[in-house]
């Protein structure tokens, strides 16, 4: 069964990225549970939301889009290992791609925030933020948020 980890680096790049570079291909291995409003607003989403959950094991991630934004996450399972799954997904696919940021998250004590730039066809970009725990996490988790942009030439 897949990992928490590698099924989130692989929405990231396959679903996320590849969605604002039009470039999504094929079905994801994993079907997803769309989630019902009363499902999303247990989770604390806004009305309206659109939300996937794709089962692991005994938990899984959750994937919402909203507009030009996506958002994928989970907690627990293999958390601290999501940051390098992510990056070397993202690296691999879009060897261009180029840190921003690496600090400490504003909102969230034992979290950090990386951010990478990933230049698209067209003139558009990704902006991928990625909160993982620090070592002193004691609940441990992952958020990726993928936000697509176009550059005005």
């Amino acid at each position: 069964m897949a990992k928490h980890s590698e099924v989130v680096a692989q929405l990231v790049v396959e679903a996320a990225i590849a969605g604002i570079a039009g470039t999504v291909r094929g079905k994801f291995p994993i079907a997803p549970v769309i989630l019902n409003a009363q499902q999303c607003g247990e989770l604390g989403l806004p009305p309206g939301s659109n939300t996937m959950f794709y089962p692991l094991d005994k938990s899984g991630v959750f994937y919402d889009v909203d507009e030009a934004r996506s958002t994928i996450w989970y907690s627990g399972a293999d958390a601290p290992k999501a940051l390098s799954a992510v990056e070397n997904a993202v690296k691999r696919a879009y060897p261009n791609a180029t840190q921003a940021q690496d600090a400490d998250d504003p909102r969230e004590a034992d979290m950090r925030v990386r951010t990478y730039d990933v230049k698209l066809p067209q003139g558009r970009v990704a902006i991928v933020q990625l909160s993982y725990p620090t070592p002193q996490s004691r609940a441990p988790k992952f958020v990726a948020q993928v936000t697509g942009m176009v550059i005005k030439q």
